[in-house]
């Protein structure tokens, strides 16, 4: 099986929070046997990076683990790559693309520079990590407009819902869905031949689109009707979830992400925090 771990839990992994370190070395003994696949993404990686300019220590320590966990020869694609291409690839009516890929020469090799420690690597990669990322998010701000239309949209109808029921989870999904399809679709550009070629019961069930919708409908719900704080890494959370959505069990330490994870319809993978993988796996 596949397993994605968000940073939450590969940071708990390298600083030893509610795991031993015996129960670390028998995971990547697990891991090393086949009983478990983890599978690595931009993100992961992505995430690490930006920990270099003020937390170098264990941003180095999470690039190590990550190197020997997982390896340097694979990752899961951008989260804006994995979803144009699939939305292409819908639309046009072609098999869906692989939603990982050889991982990038130059990623590899400066990953590599980095934990040699070479402080000419390091300053160097920071600098080029801060503008690939703001690209990368330039991108990923277009997809988040359809999320913030959204919740606008449906705080504005809760307003006028005060003194009635409010909606379940289910009648929200289903409410919402549709637009956030759309609006996805429409910034890749391929909105009118999903529409009329594919349908919104295919493109729902697809796990890539179905969980970015999926998780942003769930995020949005927890914070307009449950009461949920809107934090500054929600962004990241959706961009960990969408990832997710390639493998069969998502690893992830932050309760609050797994309850708008678990209850995506359709396409959810199992959540698990770190107690419960390694009792599944018998380490503890």
């Amino acid at each position: 099986m596949d397993f994605y771990f968000d940073n939450n839990a590969l940071n708990d992994l390298v600083g030893l929070r509610g795991v031993s370190s015996d129960e670390v070395d028998r995971l990547r003994a697990a891991k090393k046997d086949g009983a478990i696949t983890p599978v690595l993404s931009f993100v992961n990686i992505d995430e690490a990076l930006a920990a270099l300019v003020n937390h170098r220590a264990r941003a180095l320590d999470l690039l190590r683990l990550i190197a020997d966990f997982y390896g340097l020869d694979r990752m899961i694609k951008p989260p804006d790559q994995l979803l144009t291409h699939h939305f292409v690839d819908l639309a046009f009516g072609d098999p869906l693309r692989p939603a990982d890929v050889q991982m990038p020469t130059a990623i590899r090799e400066n990953v590599e520079s980095l934990l040699r420690e070479d402080e000419r690597a390091i300053a160097r990669f920071v600098e080029a990590a801060a503008a690939a990322r703001d690209q990368i998010n330039e991108q990923w701000d277009g997809l988040k407009r359809a999320r913030d239309q959204a919740r606008a949209e449906l705080a504005s109808r809760l307003e006028g819902m005060r003194h009635g029921p409010m909606p379940t989870f289910a009648q929200h999904w289903r409410d919402v869905a549709p637009a956030l399809v759309e609006a996805y679709a429409d910034h890749v550009g391929v909105w009118r031949l999903c529409r009329d070629e594919i349908g919104m019961d295919k493109l729902l069930a697809t796990q890539s689109v179905g969980m970015m919708v999926g998780a942003n409908a769930s995020m949005i719900y927890a914070i307009v009707v449950e009461g949920r704080r809107a934090d500054r890494g929600d962004p990241r959370d959706q961009q960990h979830a969408l990832m997710a959505s390639a493998c069969d069990v998502f690893v992830t330490s932050d309760a609050g992400l797994r309850h708008v994870v678990q209850r995506v319809p359709l396409i959810a993978p199992t959540v698990v925090d770190l107690g419960e993988l390694l009792i599944a796996l018998g380490i503890r």
